[in-house]
């Protein structure tokens, strides 16, 4: 908030939790929000977290009256997060990868560069 009111900077909420039990708690107080992010890092490789993952952006979706959802991934593609985020883009809210040194460099490497 004071980031906002002070500096006029635009804050988009990361959405982050300790269980998914919990993730209530933590969308508390966004319920206006109409864009989030998350980031897929240590979420892809481990089937237990990347199904945390998936469920936590469900009931993300479900909860938030979202249009925007921006990720913060490192992968050469975007393989991942389009399974990840499968729920998100079905129900229409469209999602942002920004390019980052490590996906360039991943991406570079996935193809051989």
């Amino acid at each position: 908030m004071w980031l906002t009111l002070e500096l006029g900077a635009i804050v988009i909420p990361n959405i982050t939790y300790p269980t998914i039990d919990s993730l209530w708690f933590y969308l508390n107080g966004l319920e206006t929000c109409t864009v989030v992010a998350f980031s897929t890092m240590g979420y892809v490789d481990d089937e237990v977290e990347r199904d945390f993952l998936i469920e936590a952006v469900k009931q993300t979706v479900d909860r938030l009256s979202l249009n925007t959802i921006v990720v913060f991934d490192i992968c050469g593609d975007n393989d991942a997060v389009d399974r990840i985020f499968a729920y998100a883009i079905k129900k229409g809210i469209k999602i942002v990868v920004p390019d980052n040194i490590m996906k360039l460099r991943n991406s570079a490497r996935k193809r051989g560069a």
